[in-house]
């Protein structure tokens, strides 16, 4: 089981700049955490060079968007929940994935204009960068989440606190949810990714796609060298044994991002609760490209 026991401390980042950090209480000692989040900017605004703390504040607000469908979602009928370590959570249905991805996509597109390089591109581009990036982002997100709530080999769990299972009637979605979990939430539980680590791996997968017909983003080879920078550093700081082994082994995890979100894209030509059809128009748009 991961139990987060926060503790804020501040303290300077090499490269990163001053930020708040907290200790996330497990077995190794890597663990820091960045405060205060910020209002969502307006996409349609003059977009400036974003950095780290910036773009971490956002994910805060972005994950608190998450969490406030959740609560204020009610029900006509009562429903199943199911405790996991301490808490109570719901297994998730139709409506759920469809708002998780909604949300999801809705923020990534949200993220990538953040950098003026990306809100530059034209309608088409843009739609073919955000048709991977949408996928990769909210996989990054479940990722953490689940990873953070347990460290078993069953859940995989959306924002919004509700989860899928390897036990599904369904075997193609069985099957689906057990590579996430092989693939992603081990190897981010078994690395101690944090929400800062989150951040880098959102801004590394938006400037280094694998989509052979991904249009090429302005900036993007000093983005990408900025970046790793900062994990690397960050890696360092936060492991002082083995970061830079480390700073490989999440490496070869976006390796694994990027496999994953060909998976996704193909679950949603199976029939199934990710099937296309199921989806919203916003939805279909996103996959449709």
């Amino acid at each position: 089981m991961i139990l987060f026991n926060f503790s804020g401390f501040k303290k300077r980042w090499p490269d990163i700049g001053k930020i708040t950090v907290s200790v996330h209480n497990q077995s190794s000692d890597c663990a820091p955490s960045v405060e205060k989040p910020q209002e969502l900017p307006d996409s349609d605004a003059t977009a400036p060079k974003p950095e780290l703390q910036d773009l971490h504040s956002i994910q805060n607000s972005q994950w608190a968007l998450h969490s406030r469908y959740a609560l204020n979602r009610t029900f006509s009928d009562p429903v199943e929940r199911f405790k996991i370590g301490e808490n109570l959570y719901r297994r998730a249905d139709q409506s759920d994935i469809n708002l998780c991805l909604h949300i999801g996509f809705r923020n990534a597109n949200n993220w990538a204009n953040l950098f003026e390089s990306f809100k530059s591109l034209k309608i088409r581009d843009k739609k073919l960068v955000i048709g991977e990036f949408g996928i990769a982002f909210l996989l990054v997100d479940q990722a953490y989440k689940s990873a953070s709530i347990s460290n078993d080999k069953v859940f995989w769990f959306m924002p919004n606190d509700t989860f899928l299972c390897t036990d599904s009637n369904e075997r193609n979605q069985s099957e689906f949810v057990k590579d996430l979990i092989q693939n992603l939430k081990i190897p981010f539980s078994n690395l101690q990714i944090d929400d800062v680590e989150c951040v880098i791996l959102k801004v590394l997968l938006l400037f280094s796609p694998s989509f052979p017909r991904h249009p090429k983003i302005q900036e993007s080879s000093g983005i990408v060298q900025k970046f790793m920078t900062h994990l690397m550093s960050y890696s360092v700081e936060k492991c002082p044994e083995n970061g830079e082994v480390r700073f490989g082994e999440i490496i070869l995890v976006l390796g694994s991002i990027r496999c994953a979100v060909k998976s996704f894209y193909n679950q949603t030509r199976k029939t199934g609760n990710f099937e296309i059809h199921n989806f919203d128009n916003f939805l279909r748009n996103c996959f449709l490209t």
